[in-house]
């Protein structure tokens, strides 16, 4: 009995600790809380969480993406400052998701009290946003910034038994405004199904599609930035020019995935270095999901495993170093919007009575706070 009870004091006294902590990190500052030199993070703060982390565990621990899940405090600050003050302004701002891989376990926006409509909504792609609506004249600022702790797990995979609603195949099958599922698409699709086909199980047919498009992509595409064209998403541009950026290589592999009536979704988030603890990245990175008939959704990434030369490791499992922010394309984020579908949804976006921004600058900065292995 006695044991017993000393144990579970320990154990709450640990709990207690991790929590008072996190909130130490969030509220206090020592997570990436301003951003006064434009650069990420303040050397005070890092060394701050890096001093709490060596006198919580008595020692850093190297931290592995592809075995353990990790806790970042991030910042996703916002450039208000171009926005006409004169005129009503409708706002939409994308938010960390929250499912099997990824856990928001805080939030918070500053500054807040700004006499703003705020309504957090769903789109049709069935991702969380927030809405905001700025009255004409209303008090404004120049910088609106989002702050999150959010616990991230190395990628596996969604088995069928924790589909939800948005996790349905049939609703990953049509084309989209820039991956049609026909024409040229289709006709690359069915010359690497024959390719396939001569070399593996037909009985099997989906699953070894699956991997023959990651294949094709990974030896057909070439990561580069060069010129124009790249980075829209567009697939029928990727497989002519057969060069681009994450978003132009998983476009082609979903347009040629659906072709073939096999589902494949889009996601998008930002990507975190496994090898520096803080950092700033404004740039986004997206990856894939196929589905599969006996094990539902699998990840995959043809871009980082063409830039890591490996092939192997990013077909069916993803490392923990990234945040997922959305999914879909051709996103309609409320009835409010006026202009077109937009299409990926990671960056801000704002309409006035006459005028849309597809996109408003944003400065993304992360630090991570602990890690632990996955069992």
């Amino acid at each position: 009995m006695l044991l017993s009870s000393v144990i579970y004091i320990v154990s709450m006294r640990l709990l207690f600790g991790r929590l008072v902590f996190l909130c130490c990190v969030f509220f206090l500052g020592w997570a990436p809380a301003v951003f006064s030199t434009g650069k990420g993070f303040e050397p005070g703060e890092v060394n701050s969480a890096k001093r709490i982390r060596v006198e919580k565990s008595d020692a850093v621990v190297a931290y592995d993406a592809w075995s353990q899940s990790a806790t970042y405090a991030i910042k996703y600050r916002i450039d208000l400052a171009k926005l006409p003050r004169q005129e009503q302004i409708s706002l939409w701002v994308p938010k960390p998701v929250n499912n099997h891989n990824q856990h928001v376990l805080s939030a918070s926006v500053a500054p807040s009290g700004l006499g703003w409509q705020r309504q957090d909504i769903q789109d049709n792609r069935g991702n969380e946003i927030i809405e905001f609506v700025l009255p004409a004249d209303s008090d404004r600022i120049d910088t609106l910034t989002f702050s999150y702790i959010v616990q991230r797990h190395p990628a596996r995979g969604l088995s069928l038994a924790r589909f939800t609603e948005t996790d349905r195949p049939e609703h990953y099958l049509a084309g989209s405004a820039k991956v049609p599922v026909d024409g040229l698409i289709e006709s690359i699709a069915l010359q690497q199904k024959q390719i396939a086909m001569q070399r593996k199980d037909a009985a099997d047919a989906k699953r070894v599609l699956q991997r023959a498009y990651y294949d094709y992509v990974f030896d057909t595409m070439t990561y580069s930035k060069e010129g124009k064209g790249w980075g829209e998403g567009d697939a029928l541009w990727a497989c002519q020019s057969k060069y681009g950026n994450c978003t132009d290589f998983h476009s082609l592999y979903i347009g040629l995935a659906r072709s073939q009536d096999i589902p494949a979704r889009f996601k998008i988030g930002f990507p975190l270095s496994a090898l520096q603890e803080s950092g700033r990245h404004d740039g986004y990175h997206c990856w894939a999901e196929v589905f599969d008939d006996k094990n539902g959704w699998l990840p995959l990434d043809a871009s980082e495993a063409k830039g890591k030369n490996l092939r192997e490791k990013y077909f069916g499992r993803l490392p923990s170093n990234r945040i997922e922010f959305s999914q879909g394309r051709d996103i309609i984020l409320s009835a409010r919007q006026r202009g077109e579908p937009v299409n990926y949804f990671i960056y801000p976006y704002a309409e006035t009575a006459d005028l849309v921004i597809e996109r408003l600058p944003v400065a993304f900065s992360y630090l991570r706070l602990e890690s632990q292995a996955v069992y």
